[in-house]
């Protein structure tokens, strides 16, 4: 009925004259490219929902440090390379007779927007700074507790 068909199907070439066959074969191979497909889509969220997890876990052990009144140094854009920015801030405070250093950042913007929320950040402006207590130098800034002091929502699965 039909001619003989040649078919390059996933790098192989069939031959055959028998329609039904040919397919049968297509399917068969269309059914093993599915799991691959779907297990990338499943690694992807379940990677996802890990990195979510740990942040928050992250989020909620900073949320027992201590906290000190630190001031903002300067502010900053973020360019993340894929057209969106994310407006930043500079920050330290003294702890023990010695200064300590930090910076955070917020969502990603349009850079318009960033630059507008950038430029809301008072040099010398007041900042309530968690700290671990063990080493210092692992500090972050919380949006429970700065709702009023910046011009942004923290980007806290960073942290």
């Amino acid at each position: 009925m039909w001619p003989e068909i040649a078919q390059k199907v996933d790098e192989r070439t069939v031959t055959t004259d028998d329609f039904s066959e040919k397919i049968r074969y297509q399917k068969s191979s269309c059914k093993d490219k599915i799991p691959t497909m779907g297990g990338f889509f499943l690694d992807n969220l379940i990677l996802w929902i890990v990195r979510l997890i740990r942040s928050e876990i992250k989020v909620r052990k900073a949320r027992n440090w201590p906290n000190v009144e630190g001031r903002m140094l300067r502010d900053q854009i973020i360019d993340d390379g894929l057209g969106k920015w994310r407006p930043s801030i500079h920050y330290e405070f003294a702890l023990n007779e010695q200064t300590y250093y930090g910076e955070v950042a917020g969502y990603q913007q349009g850079k318009q927007y960033a630059e507008e929320l950038a430029d809301k950040v008072v040099a010398g402006g007041r900042l309530v700074i968690r700290y671990n207590p063990i080493n210092p130098d692992k500090n972050c800034v919380l949006n429970s507790d700065n709702a009023e002091l910046l011009p942004f929502v923290v980007n806290e699965r960073e942290l």
